[in-house]
């Protein structure tokens, strides 16, 4: 038992997996992709297979940009706030679970 957990979230915590638990909340594995990690767990080839990759690209990715650790490879979009993307650029965002 932890004791810094009440007794009934105590008792769920312990008798139930991770997943369960989120399942419970209402998280779908879509739902966690876009709304949580935005696709960003998938490979390029992924993204290009779930129809994903024109959302990214209209932000000005590709999939060298995406697959680089160097933020100097990164398109221009990743430093704008909401109000500096274009329409086009708040679209895709959105389509990728970000909001403003």
């Amino acid at each position: 038992t932890n004791e810094y957990l009440a007794p009934d979230l105590a008792d769920i915590m312990t008798s139930q997996t991770p997943n369960s638990i989120l399942t419970d909340m209402g998280f779908t594995e879509g739902a966690w992709d876009c709304w949580i990690n935005h696709y960003g767990g998938y490979y390029w080839s992924g993204l290009v297979t779930y129809g994903i990759a024109p959302f990214y690209e209209a932000l000005g990715w590709d999939e060298a940009a995406y697959n680089s650790a160097d933020a100097s490879d990164y398109p221009e979009s990743v430093g704008k706030s909401w109000t500096e993307l274009t329409s086009e650029e708040q679209q895709a965002a959105a389509n990728l679970c970000y909001i403003e």
